[in-house]
């Protein structure tokens, strides 16, 4: 027997003095969401309004994420949510733009200014999940380069401190960055 390769992974065990998450992943990587297990099938979008998310509703979808929902005012999108609750839609809350030098850089939102600070206030706002109980997750990255590893972590151990509610959710492209990925999401 030969090694090949060996890593060490920090593992998180909830306290007996919280609740369970609302929405978790178990140990055979499957999502639990208010204690059953859940499937989210759905798609991206860029905007959304209440005709899509009927649209949505009827095709028997059950999420969504939407690039764009954090660029509204806190009212539009605490209304934005509301409509999904109301449809059982389930939303991946989009906080991917809140690092410096991306594409769509938000580095402004409701009176907060730099990226993380915008990251942190998105959260707080939106993290209460009986406020908010559409919300299925974070998406925190949308394919950015390894350049970004260190923010993306230091993004990951904020959030997994702040709300311990919803999990972090990104999405890769290269499948070698993957093991780079396994700490932050």
């Amino acid at each position: 027997y030969t090694e090949l390769r060996r890593q060490t992974l920090p593992l998180t065990i909830a306290s007996n003095d919280k609740p369970m998450p609302k929405v978790y992943i178990d140990e055979y990587n499957r999502t639990v969401k208010d204690g059953q297990l859940f499937f989210p099938l759905g798609f991206y979008t860029n905007s959304i309004n209440n005709d899509l998310m009927d649209k949505i509703v009827y095709a028997k979808f059950n999420t969504f994420m939407n690039y764009g929902l954090p660029w509204g005012s806190v009212a539009a999108i605490q209304g934005k949510l509301r409509e999904a609750a109301s449809r059982n839609l389930n939303v991946i809350f989009s906080v991917k733009d809140t690092y410096d030098g991306t594409k769509y850089e938000l580095n402004s939102w409701n009176g907060h200014t730099g990226t993380f600070n915008v990251f942190k206030a998105i959260i707080n706002t939106f993290k209460d999940k009986d406020a908010y109980p559409a919300i299925l997750a974070w998406y925190i990255n949308d394919e950015l380069n390894t350049g970004y590893l260190d923010v993306l972590q230091e993004h990951y151990d904020w959030l997994k401190n702040a709300d311990y509610e919803h999990p972090a959710w990104q999405v890769l492209g290269p499948a070698q960055d993957l093991p780079l990925h396994v700490n932050n999401t």
